[in-house]
């Protein structure tokens, strides 16, 4: 869908497991990578939804300006919370970059809860 609608748009993956960078240059990436790695060139979006912290501020460095990350995950694990304690102003938030949350659960997942 992505290709259809930006055609000349490259696609970055980040990803931790091998076999999943694989898969993603199979299925027509233009680059793959560890949650780590510096993609080619900044992006101009990423879509988070991994449960960790880490990827969140790795991220966030790679935006370009005025660029955005979505974080679309449920919930994020405690176990590495403290990473956050390092988001810098500079290298993280400055020239417009945009954090936006959104939830991925449909509209009946939140009225089946409220019954129970």
């Amino acid at each position: 869908m992505w290709r259809f609608l930006y055609p000349v748009s490259p696609v970055f993956v980040f990803a931790r497991s091998a076999g999943e960078r694989q898969l993603a240059r199979e299925l027509g990436a233009d680059w793959a990578g560890d949650s780590e790695a510096s993609p080619p060139e900044p992006c101009s979006a990423i879509i988070d939804t991994t449960p960790a912290w880490r990827p969140v501020l790795a991220a966030l460095e790679r935006l370009q300006p005025g660029g955005r990350l979505v974080i679309n995950a449920i919930r994020k694990e405690a176990g590495d919370r403290e990473v956050m304690a390092g988001l810098s102003y500079d290298r993280h938030l400055w020239m417009e970059k945009e954090l936006k949350s959104v939830a991925n659960v449909t509209r009946a997942d939140v009225q089946a809860d409220s019954r129970q």
